[in-house]
């Protein structure tokens, strides 16, 4: 996979989680029934990007390192 190909599907896993989270916190607010899976949903998107975001860290202190 091409890099800018990979950087597309981080935005839209970025998008996703916030739309997930943004449905979560309406259910909240409504007083309904809180989907747990909305919640487990958003929480692993969230860890996706996460250690996608420490890849990137690892990666850049490698390049500066030499």
């Amino acid at each position: 996979m091409k890099h800018v190909d990979f950087a597309i599907v981080r935005v839209w896993a970025c998008i996703t989680g916030l739309l997930l989270a943004v449905c979560y916190l309406g259910a909240s607010y409504e007083g309904g029934d809180l989907p747990h899976v909305i919640a487990q949903l958003a929480v692993c998107i969230a860890g996706f990007e996460l250690a996608l975001f420490g890849q990137d860290l690892l990666k850049k202190r490698r390049d500066s390192v030499g």
